[in-house]
């Protein structure tokens, strides 16, 4: 049964981690269209990460208290509101509201891997974790270039409104399948083991501060190049959406293999 469940688990995650990944690289073509400067990019795409930090918590204390899949159902919902302002975006301020929303709703990502711990035994934890956190790569990684490829590589008139339309539709397919292909799971787990407060595991055990610690800093790196990238690529090359996501996919085809590795290990 718990196989089963993870099989279902992993789809949900890389169709849903699909749509994010389509727009990620056409986001600094948005903004770039709207004349922002990169200090405005890199501000509306950090406030994406700071929505998810604040809501990221709330979201797996209501997934303790009302189930696993109305919280994936409701946040892959919200998600597609997101991205049909994002397609809709006329100006920098619904992008980053767009943003901001999507950041807000990204609780189906803690609510996956709560879904995938409640599903295995404590043996079998680790690897389940790791198996949802190579379904992200792989929805994210595959995600990329289709973004590029729909958004085309003309700068001044590339097309944003169907790849958010494919991300919508991405979306949609995902709470299809939490509906109708993942049962709950909140009562597989008992009470007192369900997940504390972050900053209280934190508090608790300080070699988790490290580990933590040493995610902070490779995730920053990963901020950096993803938040620039575009926009180094359009000045000095004059490359378009295609051309970007197209190195993008390289980066995230080796995270993916070296995830895959791991789990497999």
């Amino acid at each position: 049964m718990s196989a089963s469940r993870l099989r279902a688990l992993f789809v949900v995650c890389v169709i849903d981690v699909l749509g994010f990944g389509i727009l990620i690289p056409l986001v600094p073509y948005m903004a770039e269209r709207f004349g922002a400067r990169p200090e405005t990019l890199t501000a509306i795409l950090g406030s994406y990460s700071l929505c998810q930090l604040v809501a990221a918590p709330l979201w797996g204390r209501l997934s303790d208290r009302y189930g696993r899949r109305p919280v994936l159902m409701t946040s892959l919902a919200g998600a597609c509101v997101s991205y049909v302002l994002l397609g809709f975006a006329g100006s920098l301020t619904l992008l980053l509201i767009s943003r901001m929303l999507a950041g807000c709703m990204a609780g189906n990502l803690a609510a996956a891997f709560a879904y995938a711990s409640d599903v295995s035994p404590p043996a079998e934890r680790a690897k389940s974790l790791g198996l949802v956190g190579a379904a992200i790569g792989i929805g994210f990684m595959l995600g990329i270039p289709i973004g590029g490829v729909l958004a085309g590589e003309d700068v001044h008139h590339a097309n944003f409104l169907l790849p958010a339309a494919v991300s919508v539709s991405t979306s949609l397919l995902a709470i299809a399948l939490v509906k109708f292909r993942l049962p709950e799971s909140r009562g597989a787990t008992p009470v007192e083991q369900r997940a504390r407060h972050p900053l209280a595991l934190l508090r608790a055990r300080p070699t988790l501060r490290l580990v933590a610690f040493a995610a902070l800093c490779v995730t920053c790196a990963n901020g950096i190049l993803e938040s620039i990238f575009a926009l180094w690529a359009l000045e000095r090359f004059n490359a378009g959406p295609r051309t970007v996501s197209v190195a993008l996919f390289g980066v995230a085809l080796v995270a993916v293999l070296m995830q895959g590795g791991l789990v497999l290990a």
